[in-house]
């Protein structure tokens, strides 16, 4: 359903001698490699002070309702296919990465159960016999 890549993860310097583990991640779809929207950002309420920040994986109702590069009317939220956070240490990259992985397994079970509750089912009940 989804291909999550990583790109390799190097430490960089930073501001003020301090080092950061930026992880980028891009989300495809497996059938055509088409670009994912799956991470959910929140607009900073401040741009030109704070940049947007991830909010999590998208849920399977936000992969409809959600839009898509920008916020929409009304919400600071909106989808992209591809987002790097900057992590203050390896252990924190590391983590990052367990957590975004776990989450897109998740959306990806959920959009599978979503499909299979979308057809018609039909289940003859009877009587247990004694």
């Amino acid at each position: 359903m989804f291909k999550l890549i990583r790109e390799e993860t190097a430490v960089e310097d930073a501001v003020s001698n301090q080092h950061q583990w930026p992880v980028k991640f891009t989300a495809t779809y497996t059938e055509d490699d088409e670009p994912a929207f799956i991470f959910v950002m929140q607009a900073s309420p401040l741009p030109d002070v704070f940049a947007d920040s991830l909010s999590c994986i998208a849920s399977a109702i936000q992969m409809t309702d959600l839009p898509v590069t920008t916020p929409g009317e009304g919400s600071p939220f909106y989808r992209l296919a591809e987002v790097t956070k900057l992590c203050r240490s390896a252990k924190a990259a590391t983590e990052f990465i367990t957590k975004v992985t776990e989450a897109v397994q998740d959306l990806a079970d959920n959009l599978q159960s979503a499909d299979t509750l979308s057809v018609t089912e039909e289940t003859i009940i009877e009587p247990t016999p004694p």
